[in-house]
């Protein structure tokens, strides 16, 4: 009995472990939110991404931030996701304060949808301010072809906005320096 029991198990084991690989390739629907981290003064896109879905026809969203540590520069720029399924009308969004609201895009023909992961939509920000700010999705709303709702997973991102340490700037001033020393003068004709 104690054999049959432990084959069984072995067997179940395996079973299992043969599973994995489709349950990764099962991933949930998301919108992601990625962003890098700037300096005062820098430039970052932020991208807003779908990731594992099916029969994407048209979608909504709000990008929430915090403005005083990066400030909105321009409207949305429409990823080539969506557009992989066909012609796209594409909303870049209402500029308000702390948030980017009502971005949306569209396919224009009778279908079917996206399906799989890519860039919906790309935001240009500057930062202004020293600090964290939580970059995240509201009011979102995805649909397929047939007009149904998809269930989707959010994910939002952080932007640090680091303050240039001190040791870096008196190495930016040193360089300065030595490079300035080392021009050679050109003499000037007589």
């Amino acid at each position: 009995m104690k054999s049959v029991t432990s084959t069984c198990s072995k067997c179940l084991l395996a079973l299992s472990l043969g599973f994995l690989p489709m349950t990764a390739a099962l991933a949930a629907p998301s919108f992601t939110v990625t962003s890098p981290n700037a300096f005062l003064g820098e430039h970052l896109t932020v991208n807003v991404l779908a990731q594992a879905v099916t029969d994407l026809y048209d979608y909504q969203f709000d990008l929430n931030y915090d403005p005083t540590k990066i400030q909105f520069v321009s409207g949305a720029v429409e990823g080539p996701f969506l557009a992989t399924a066909g012609a796209t009308f594409f909303f870049n969004g209402i500029p308000a304060a702390g948030s980017v609201q009502f971005v949306f895009d569209t396919l224009l023909g009778p279908g079917p949808g996206a399906s799989g992961s890519g860039i919906l939509a790309s935001f240009d920000f500057i930062a202004v301010g020293k600090g964290t700010s939580t970059l995240s999705l509201a009011n979102v709303l995805a649909q397929d072809t047939p007009g149904n709702l998809i269930n989707l997973g959010l994910g939002s991102a952080q932007v640090t906005v680091p303050e240039p340490g001190t040791l870096g700037l008196l190495a930016l001033a040193m360089t300065g320096c030595v490079v300035s020393r080392r021009k050679k003068k050109v003499p000037t004709p007589a």
